[in-house]
């Protein structure tokens, strides 16, 4: 009798073994296909970040956010779908004054002016 409980122990303890061993590599599986789902997703914003990184896009990008016209290229703005959005203000050129040029001493003009005319 005895022996019959410890085999019914054994038989049960395996069952429920197996049981936990299934519920294991399920877990294994669906941790395998997030990986591989997270791996591709990875892949496609790693294209995506090198095709934004491209001159193709920075030029699309300026063209759609920037009004960005190539040279021999014609704007054409349709009535009607023209979005409201501000365009960015052109950035002012700053403009330096020339120097003052140094007044040309003729001899000793100067200084007879400055003495019949008083002066500096």
């Amino acid at each position: 009798m005895l022996a019959l409980i410890a085999v019914l122990v054994v038989i049960i303890q395996e069952a429920s073994g197996s049981s936990t061993q299934q519920v294991a590599q399920q877990r294994v599986e669906e941790l395998r296909q997030r990986i591989s789902a997270a791996e591709l997703e990875n892949q496609r914003l790693d294209e995506q970040l090198q095709y934004a990184r491209s001159l193709p896009a920075l030029r699309e990008m300026a063209k759609r956010e920037l009004g960005l016209v190539n040279p021999g290229d014609q704007a054409v703005v349709l009535q009607g779908q023209v979005e409201d959005r501000p365009r960015p203000a052109p950035l002012p050129i700053p403009t330096v004054p020339p120097p003052e040029p140094e007044p040309i001493e003729i001899g000793y003009l100067g200084g007879w002016m400055a003495l019949l005319f008083g002066g500096d």
